[in-house]
């Protein structure tokens, strides 16, 4: 009978290991899962700035970010910018989210760049953003060149599509000229 006992303990003590096994290394994965979002999101932003072809991004002192909560900088800045010692260039440039409808209703992050300077894709695409209502849009919103895209309530045109060019987790980005979204997000407006 004894030796009944010590097997059940023995039994028992197994499936307590096992647990505390399985429970160590799930909150280990989860640990690096943790990590690992972290971690994205700090590249996010690093990928995002590089995206746009820059070393640095210039905010107001009073942001709480450049892409989560921007404070507007009158664009006559940009020059004084340019003047100083070591910049190659520098440009406005519109962070603003946008809703479309096509080809489902959704958010999107709306990227206003001066046609051909900082941000702005070059030659072709350039050209395509300085017609204005032509907008540069990521492939993960399911448009195809030629598509017409909803911003807002106004008509654009997909002139060409991004791969990979999300942020905030993931949401499409649509780049279009600087004036458009200035019409779209800012009231017809720039930074004054």
């Amino acid at each position: 009978m004894a030796w009944l006992i010590g097997l059940r303990d023995l039994q028992w003590g197994r499936r307590r290991f096992a647990i505390g096994v399985v429970a160590t290394a799930l909150v280990f994965a989860l640990g690096l899962l943790m990590s690992g979002v972290s971690a994205s999101f700090d590249n996010e932003v690093q990928r995002t700035v590089r995206s746009f072809g820059a070393d640095a991004w210039l905010v107001r002192a009073q942001s709480f970010g450049p892409f989560t909560g921007p404070a507007t900088i009158p664009e006559s800045s940009a020059a004084s910018v340019r003047d100083v010692p070591g910049v190659e260039g520098a440009d406005p440039v519109a962070v603003l989210r946008a809703t479309t409808e096509t080809p489902e209703r959704a958010n999107v992050n709306l990227i206003g760049v001066v046609p051909g300077g900082v941000g702005s894709p070059a030659g072709y695409q350039a050209r395509l953003l300085s017609r204005g209502r032509a907008a540069i849009v990521d492939e993960s919103l399911g448009l195809d060149v030629g598509d017409r895209l909803d911003l807002n309530g106004a008509g654009f045109r997909v002139g060409a599509l991004t791969s990979g060019m999300t942020y905030f987790a993931g949401i499409p980005t649509v780049t279009v000229s600087l004036r458009d979204a200035q019409r779209l997000g800012l009231g017809g407006h720039g930074p004054q």
